[in-house]
């Protein structure tokens, strides 16, 4: 499969949350890159995206950028495909990077703003290409985003160190669409060979901001249809603590060295949770939860049009793609206004529907890897107070929570 990136400046999503979030939910992009979101920590990832993306996002942060409003990058990325995030320096600089695996090779997106600014700020953001690069010799990049290149100061000094850094990296600028007033003010850069195109906007476009469409010739490795999770919450704690409470912890401290105790102790905590935790395969969803069974339909035809059309330009497949796209735009946004409609009309009847809005709306960002890791592979044990002090002697005055990561355990 290819990877369809698409890339544009909404000038703020604030206003738009909605109408972004019907449109982006049937859109045929693998990968959405957005500037100038004016998002801030309060705007949950639930209601910009629906669940069928992983979001990645980077809000102003006024303090270090010495701006109040607007600015912002996130980058999507849908579910089924495996990404994560590249960790930076928080240095106020507003870029994020997303590493997408690939069967051959991976490929580095980027997504960058650079509010008319400094010199200084430009000499930030070349080095942190230059550690990314250097940090992935292997994979390809491409960068989109809006540099504010003819408004910083001074001027052509900005313009060549950002050219030079990027051609330092074996990339070049790629986007040659010019916005209304013959401008190129959105670049693209990149070491494959690529055009971008312009493209339906999810949202009204900026007449200074045109959408852009990137088809990256590229295969990304796909995630599990199902990541199988231990459900606590349904854990039969009384059978859990009573095996806890037979188990003889002396044999602990007759293990010779440090690791053959971990080893020992691992073992124990995965035996006990295997049998009382059930386990609940999280199947993720094709689409979102409020989509009709007629937008069901319409976008499955949508998307064999989109791959009709990819194969064979014709003016016939372009035109049933843009009218079926049309059609499920339009109805994309009547479910979701009604399934608003619903959750609104049943708050006093039906409390559950609205919490599970909720629920929906406040999903978490990407977990970073030893919090997934511990979450997916639990190695915690809950004490209570009883087992606790048959086995030291001593009575805590709350259950004692011992987290346990390779090397080190937390209490």
């Amino acid at each position: 499969m290819d990877l369809s990136v698409y890339y544009q400046n909404v000038r703020g999503l604030r206003t738009k949350l909605s109408s972004f979030l019907a449109a982006s939910s049937i859109s045929e992009h693998d990968v959405i890159c957005i500037t100038e979101s004016w998002l801030h920590p309060s705007i949950h990832d639930g209601e910009i995206l629906d669940s069928t993306y992983t979001i990645y996002r980077k809000d102003r942060n006024s303090l270090l950028s010495g701006y109040e409003r607007g600015g912002g990058v996130f980058i999507a990325v849908k579910r089924y495909i495996e990404a994560e995030v590249i960790p930076l320096v928080d240095d106020g600089i507003e870029q994020i990077f997303v590493r997408v695996m690939g069967n051959n090779w991976d490929t580095i997106i980027g997504c960058v703003y650079l509010p008319p600014h400094t010199y200084e700020t430009y000499v930030t953001h070349s080095s942190t290409i230059s550690f990314i690069t250097d940090k992935f010799r292997n994979a390809k990049l491409l960068v989109v985003g809006d540099f504010n290149l003819p408004s910083s100061s001074p001027s052509n000094n900005c313009t060549n160190l950002l050219y030079d850094c990027y051609s330092s990296s074996g990339c070049k600028q790629c986007n040659c669409i010019l916005n209304a007033q013959n401008n190129t003010l959105d670049l693209c850069f990149s070491d494959i060979d690529i055009s971008p195109n312009i493209t339906p906007a999810l949202v009204p476009e900026d007449k200074y901001h045109p959408a852009l469409a990137v088809e990256l010739d590229f295969k990304p490795s796909l995630t599990p249809d199902a990541s199988p999770i231990y459900v606590f919450k349904k854990a039969n704690y009384i059978n859990l603590n009573a095996f806890f409470m037979r188990t003889n912890w002396v044999d602990l401290y007759k293990q010779e060295t440090v690791d053959d105790k971990l080893d020992w102790l691992y073992h124990k905590i995965y035996e006990g949770v295997s049998q009382f935790v059930p386990v609940y395969s999280n199947k993720s969803r094709n689409f979102p939860s409020w989509f009709s069974k007629e937008l069901v339909e319409k976008v499955k035809l949508k998307k064999a049009a989109h791959t009709l059309y990819k194969k064979r330009k014709t003016m016939l497949n372009y035109t049933r793609f843009s009218n079926l796209r049309l059609e499920c735009k339009k109805l994309s946004t009547e479910c979701y206004r009604s399934y608003i409609d619903r959750v609104e009309n049943s708050l006093q009847s039906n409390t559950k529907a609205f919490w599970n809005f909720i629920t929906i709306a406040r999903y978490h960002r990407p977990w970073c890897g030893a919090i997934k890791q511990l979450i997916l592979e639990p190695k915690l044990v809950i004490f209570s107070r009883h087992t606790f002090k048959a086995h030291t002697h001593q009575s805590p005055k709350t259950p004692l929570l011992i987290c346990i990561l390779p090397n080190r355990v937390l209490a």
